[in-house]
């Protein structure tokens, strides 16, 4: 009986099997795989180039292209723009401004209609990440200002090697983000131009990783604080404590902090525990 009831099992398992490569060998046409695989492998493309090559192929993939779960990334560097921003791409983002998931632009000029127009559009409902690096300060404080408008921005990453002397305007306007979860911000500052008076209750932040690749000095990361106490990953490339009476200066109260990194700490470890 046991015998019987292993044989039939077995044979129910090869029969199970077989269906299943059968089932295998009627995708005989790259548009018959599944949703879900297109949808992995758009995710490493950029959006434009996966509009570009999967458009007027046939219905199948005309449907998948214009689905609404469909999440574009963007890529964009100066020479990306000159080659790519022609009526076709301002066609593709007017279309799809609503599908944007994430932004990445480079080193892009003064006179940058993608900036100045299609970024800071409320309609960008799904943008959820954007990275500016290089860009003049006449065309970034402008998006910054508008970035308020987007539902879904969690993640910021600015490099400001061409604004530093902007940085503390940059500062508050990435503070008064209204649903910014992660912010990282690069560039030379000259420390003197980052100036925060400590936070009232309505200025708090909602960011809990923050990145600095700046210097930043003790008092200045104490009024940083002070706007985000739901902090907890902070990242400090370099901060010091020289010169100055740490018993004058407010704790930093962090509850949430789980993890510190400093890249360059300029003091000693007993100034170090005092700050908390």
């Amino acid at each position: 009986m046991d015998q019987d009831k292993r044989t039939l099992t077995f044979n129910q398992s090869k029969e199970d099997e077989t269906k299943e490569f059968q089932n295998d060998l009627s995708i005989t046409c790259i548009e018959d795989l599944p949703s879900e695989l297109f949808d992995a492998i758009f995710y490493y493309l950029d959006g434009y180039d996966t509009y570009k090559a999967f458009s007027n192929l046939n219905h199948r993939f005309e449907q998948l292209i214009n689905s609404s779960f469909l999440l574009y990334k963007i890529k964009l560097d100066r020479s990306r723009y000159k080659k790519l921003f022609t009526n076709n791409y301002k066609q593709f983002l007017l279309l799809n401004k609503h599908n944007i998931f994430s932004i990445k632009l480079w080193s892009l000029s003064k006179k940058n209609e993608f900036l100045s127009s299609f970024i800071t559009d409320s309609s960008m409902s799904c943008l959820e990440s954007l990275h500016i690096s290089g860009t003049p300060s006449d065309i970034l404080i402008p998006v910054l200002i508008k970035l308020a408008d987007l539902p879904r921005l969690f993640s910021l990453s600015i490099c400001t090697f061409k604004t530093s002397k902007h940085l503390h305007q940059i500062y508050q306007l990435i503070l008064a983000l209204p649903n910014l979860k992660s912010s990282k911000i690069s560039g030379y500052s000259n420390e003197s131009l980052i100036q925060l008076s400590m936070a009232t209750n309505e200025q708090r932040s909602t960011i809990e990783y923050f990145s600095t690749h700046h210097h930043l000095t003790l008092k200045q990361l104490v009024a940083f604080s002070s706007y985000t106490p739901q902090l907890r990953r902070l990242y400090l490339a370099h901060t010091d404590v020289f010169n100055l009476n740490i018993q004058s200066i407010l704790p930093i109260t962090l509850t949430n902090l789980t993890h510190l990194s400093i890249r360059i700490f300029v003091g000693n470890f007993d100034q170090f525990e005092n700050i908390h």
